[in-house]
């Protein structure tokens, strides 16, 4: 973030402002990561190590949805759930369900396609290499 990078503290009070404006949105349309619920807690959540502003990662989670999500893409759904998830579980991760973000589709771009599922478990795999065997993922991402 740029508040670590300069060390400004104009900028860290900026973040806080633009991230309580957020949260005080009424919902989310979206779960996922490019349109939706998991784009701003994954920004919370790199916040946070900054910032320790567990007030508003809490309040983010609250407004969590009750419905399972309609689709399994980047930008709208599961493999945006998938990639904010991580940054939450940094000690954790196993309990991640990467079955209901694994699925074949037919577009291979990062948004609706196979390439956000592959970065989705690159990053799993990055986090926990003996669980999620990232060699056999990082051979995916050669071929």
């Amino acid at each position: 973030m740029l508040s670590e990078i300069t060390e400004d503290e104009k900028y860290r009070k900026f973040s806080l402002e633009i991230f309580e404006k957020i949260i005080r949105r009424p919902y989310f349309n979206f779960r996922g990561f490019g349109h939706g619920i998991y784009s701003y807690v994954h920004l919370l959540s790199k916040f946070n190590r900054i910032d320790k502003a567990n007030s508003l990662l809490h309040k983010i989670k609250e407004s969590y949805f009750e419905e399972e999500p309609k689709n399994n893409s980047w930008c709208k759904g599961t493999v945006g759930e998938l990639l904010a998830t991580i940054e939450l579980y940094d000690d954790n991760i196993s309990n991640i369900d990467i079955n209901k973000t694994i699925a074949y589709k037919n577009k291979d771009c990062l948004c609706h396609g196979n390439a956000g599922t592959l970065e989705g478990l690159i990053q799993l795999a990055k986090k926990d290499p003996e669980t999620y065997q990232y060699k056999k993922i990082n051979l995916l991402a050669i071929c």
